[in-house]
């Protein structure tokens, strides 16, 4: 019968955990509870350097958050948090002056609370690089276009991109 006399108090701490309060209920702590809304946009830094001469698609990138995402003034995911991207697609320079192409798309990442957020496979969330087309050269060359290849794509360490999460996740 006595938790049922409990239920009353945690739920207003529940309803007042839109003030970012935190409440202790017979020496147990509930923490306030935020949404990190859909399509939230994070701005994320690639931490390596990436080139058509070795990429494969397929392989994982590491990316890192580029400053904090609060809601309501609490961070929920931390600048400096590791991200998860994948090599999608990679285009070696080919014929005929055609450039090398290499796109990144980030997966997910990980909030203060431990549950992973998850990001859209929308325009937002990749990665893009090409290389530079030699087509110029290899049009008056028309025999020896064959010859004549674009150059690599490359994307280096430090470089930016904006994804936007997917869903709406709870944060506590």
């Amino acid at each position: 019968m006595k938790k049922h006399f409990l239920l009353l108090p945690a739920l207003v701490c529940l309803l007042s955990a839109a003030k970012a309060q935190t409440c202790m209920i017979e020496n147990s702590i509930v923490s306030p509870v935020y949404s990190l809304p859909a399509k939230t946009q994070i701005t994320l830094e690639l931490m390596e350097n990436l080139s058509t001469r070795t990429a494969q698609a397929g392989q994982m990138v590491r990316l890192m958050v580029y400053k904090d995402v609060k809601v309501g003034g609490m961070p929920l995911i931390r600048d400096r948090t590791e991200a998860e991207g994948r090599i999608t697609r990679v285009r070696r320079p080919g014929p005929f002056g055609r450039p090398g192409m290499l796109m990144v798309q980030v997966l997910s990442l990980t909030a203060v609370d431990g549950q992973k957020v998850y990001f859209s496979d929308g325009a937002f969330g990749y990665l893009y690089a090409e290389g530079h087309s030699r087509f110029g050269i290899a049009l008056p060359l028309t025999f020896l276009g064959v010859l004549v290849k674009g150059s690599h794509a490359e994307l280096n360490s430090g470089e930016m991109m904006v994804a936007k999460t997917r869903n709406t996740v709870s944060v506590q």
